[in-house]
């Protein structure tokens, strides 16, 4: 009976030497945020459009096709974040936001406007946003309910847009310093 006991000891204890979890070791990836410029509107827009941001740099002084970037936008009636990234070691000195190209879009909500940059940011909420931006002039702007209206009017061409007060360049000074 005792070496029975030894026996079944024996094998309990090889069965859990033999079974020891094999500690594997995983690599940590970390992964490197680009460093770039960012802007993001929240927004509600309820159709399908295409969004565009026009950024100057030292360089160009006025806002050209060259140095824009283009952001599909898919219709919802729940607020989304708009986010344009630019290009990695831009630091642009002023911004342009054209609200879409889609003729037929209906009001939009503009919630949020924020610009970020490293641990940086600066962020206009609701009407504060005419505190750096001149509504254009085929957008109607309403403040009671922060709400951009579309029109095309007699213009050829269609360009909803928010145009950069002189301020805001330097509120983008700000950030990137």
């Amino acid at each position: 009976m005792k070496s029975k006991f030894i026996i079944a000891c024996l094998l309990f204890a090889i069965t859990l030497i033999s079974c020891k979890e094999e500690k594997t070791t995983e690599e940590v990836k970390t992964v490197e945020k680009p460093k770039t410029f960012d802007v993001t509107l929240n927004m509600v827009v309820n159709q399908d459009d295409n969004f565009q941001i026009f950024y100057t740099d030292e360089s160009t002084p006025e806002f050209d096709e060259k140095k824009s970037l283009w952001i599909p936008v898919k219709g919802s009636a729940n607020p989304q974040d708009i986010i344009f990234n630019l290009p990695e070691d831009v630091i642009p000195s002023n911004i342009r936001i054209d609200l879409g190209n889609n003729e037929k879009q209906i009001a939009m909500k503009l919630n949020s406007f924020k610009m970020s940059y490293f641990d940086k940011s600066y962020e206009l909420k609701d009407t504060l946003i005419l505190k750096n931006f001149i509504i254009g002039d085929q957008l109607k702007y309403d403040k009671a309910t922060s709400t951009l209206t579309p029109n095309k009017g007699a213009a050829t061409n269609y360009d909803p847009l928010l145009f950069p007060q002189d301020n805001l360049k330097e509120e983008i000074e700000k950030i990137v310093k």
